[in-house]
């Protein structure tokens, strides 16, 4: 592809914006269309949900929709107009006018709360843009599937502990390594898939920047002993929270990719404005240096 000429007015500018090929390097799968109406359209500029998710139409975020929405669909400017107009639009068409002058979509699928029924798979989206469009591998989803799998071989008694016998340091100990040879063999078959773009962590408001580097292996298993234990309890909807855990998974994916030499991107959601964020941990200046090292 040409270099597009430098533009030297501002008609120049606006028209090399709106021609332009875009790489949208943070997107999620698309909702199928017949579960496109399942969730509320608020929900497009903002993550509240249940009576927080009434304050939206009082957000700058809801107004500028209202205003490009009403514009893309050619009816009135209100909320309601736009609602009903969503209603009788061919989805076809409507995803390819929005998608228009897309080059490259690289898509974070493992987004919480979506059940992966009801949304296209990431190639899907290729039928809308000039280049195939790639994977961000999210590390805590991969994580927390591969928890789902181990969960049913930790066993315990009704207070909670594991089994005295069934489950003792040693056998623990190896179903820990097993558990983390399974997430080591996916994050590098992931850095040798051309479809993978990347990997993406929410560590930032899970538990903040402020990665341990090194991590004792007594609390380490412990940490995993809670989050099979919860994975086995919660049916699948288990999130990572754990500090001792998440930082030992980014670690061990930055190794990995480091160890590669791919060099892959490692990006960090630092997610201002997530309501389980500690904005004084999501300073990058937080991340340590030993974890910078690890990376050109």
């Amino acid at each position: 592809m040409a270099s597009p000429v430098t533009p030297t007015t501002i008609a120049e500018l606006k028209g090399l914006i709106n021609t332009h090929p875009i790489i949208d390097n943070h997107a999620h799968n698309l909702l199928r269309n017949v579960d496109s109406t399942s969730y509320p359209l608020e929900s497009i500029v903002s993550e509240a949900s249940g009576l927080a998710l009434n304050d939206t139409a009082r957000t700058l975020a809801h107004a500028r929709a209202v205003t490009q929405l009403s514009g893309l669909l050619d009816c009135a400017p209100t909320w309601e107009a736009i609602k009903e107009k969503r209603r009788t639009v061919d989805y076809e068409a409507w995803t390819r006018k929005c998608l228009s002058g897309t080059q490259c979509l690289l898509i974070d699928d493992g987004l919480d709360g979506l059940d992966v029924e009801g949304v296209h798979p990431y190639d899907w989206h290729d039928r809308y843009t000039s280049s195939p469009s790639k994977r961000l591998v999210r590390v805590e989803t991969l994580a927390e599937q591969t928890l789902r799998e181990f969960a049913p071989v930790f066993k315990e008694d009704g207070s909670g502990n594991s089994l005295e016998g069934d489950l003792n340091y040693s056998a623990e100990a190896e179903l820990f390594n097993r558990w983390s040879e399974r997430f080591a063999g996916l994050i590098n078959a992931a850095v040798q898939d051309p479809a993978v773009a990347g990997f993406k962590s929410i560590i930032c408001y899970r538990s903040g920047l402020d990665i341990a580097s090194e991590t004792t292996g007594g609390l380490l298993l412990g940490a995993v002993k809670n989050a099979l234990r919860g994975s086995r309890r919660d049916g699948g909807r288990y999130k990572i929270r754990d500090k001792i855990l998440g930082d030992f998974l980014v670690c061990e994916v930055a190794r990995i990719i480091a160890k590669s030499g791919s060099w892959k991107p490692f990006q960090f959601h630092t997610g201002l404005g997530d309501n389980d964020l500690n904005i004084r941990k999501a300073n990058p200046a937080c991340v340590p240096p030993a974890l910078c090292n690890l990376f050109p």
